[in-house]
């Protein structure tokens, strides 16, 4: 347009100033980009040789459906450690009954069963079951004597012991004493585990609030931007303005997008706190 007579060299100096300016930024990105590639094949433990290529989309309009699906306040957290710190308030209630056990009497029974023998002379080993009877008995013996052969006789027991504390150095109290204070422990730590937990999910969704009212700002203004730049083109191409509006709409237009783009960025990192805080499994982008 220069050489056509169309535009003058102030308009030349300014569009090569402005690239200029814009060329450092390019550089960086490209910087930042290869930087967060290192990064994720350092976290999936990928060497850095090999090649990578990402199948994951950042999509503003899948963002608006991880926004529907998390908006819902009454979602409960399940968080590991709220269930943990739960289970171990159930033990410490059963630890009380445990110690309350030992305010009752205990009652032991045992049964004994075996064979005892009585070798009349030596110590020889019986080999026949033991009897009692008067033939076994030395000559002139009474009658009615009854005398054993020395064999194997069955000895049976029966045990039956009932023991009742009645003083045990107040060792049982001091259990249940003891038991009483491990459940009331247990009782606050859940609930400052809930209360960590409900002040955790707050600042999440408020961040998620943030983030969603930030990104529909966002795709305003980039539709706004690509208007205007639709419209600078148009005019341009009828003559009725110059090259430099182009180019600061076309900026315009560019920064709208990347700012979209990173508020979309933002919602996605919100939302996957929310569901961390909530123990739901975290949103992924959608794949390509």
């Amino acid at each position: 347009f220069q050489q056509a007579g169309r535009a003058a060299r102030y308009d030349v100096l300014r569009a090569n100033v402005e690239r200029a300016n814009i060329e450092p930024l390019v550089i960086q990105a490209q910087n930042d980009r290869e930087l967060a590639v290192l990064d994720l094949k350092r976290l999936l433990n990928i060497p850095l040789t090999q090649p990578v290529a990402l199948t994951t989309n950042i999509d503003s309009d899948a963002s608006q459906a991880i926004i529907v699906a998390l908006a819902d306040t009454t979602l409960l957290p399940d968080r590991s450690s709220l269930r943990s710190a739960e289970l171990t308030v159930s033990a410490r209630r059963a630890g009380i009954k445990i110690a309350r056990a030992d305010l009752l009497p205990t009652v032991s029974v045992s049964f004994t069963n075996g064979f005892q023998a009585f070798p009349p002379l030596g110590f020889g080993i019986p080999t026949s079951r033991g009897f009692a009877a008067n033939s076994f008995c030395a000559d002139g013996a009474s009658p009615t004597q009854k005398c054993q052969n020395g064999g194997w006789f069955t000895d049976r027991s029966m045990t039956a012991t009932v023991s009742l504390p009645l003083f045990d150095g107040m060792r049982a109290r001091s259990n249940i004493d003891l038991a009483r204070a491990q459940e009331r422990l247990a009782e606050t730590q859940l609930q400052l585990a809930r209360e960590a937990v409900a002040v955790e999910v707050g600042r999440a969704r408020a961040e998620l609030n943030r983030a969603r009212t930030v990104f529909m700002a966002r795709q305003q203004t980039s539709a706004d931007a690509k208007e205007a730049f639709q419209l600078a083109s148009l005019r341009f191409s009828r003559g009725l303005s110059t090259q430099l509006e182009v180019s600061d709409a076309q900026l315009a237009l560019l920064t709208a997008e990347s700012t979209e783009a990173r508020a979309t960025y933002d919602v996605f990192l919100a939302a996957a706190e929310l569901a961390r805080a909530l123990g739901r499994p975290i949103p992924l982008p959608p794949t390509t």
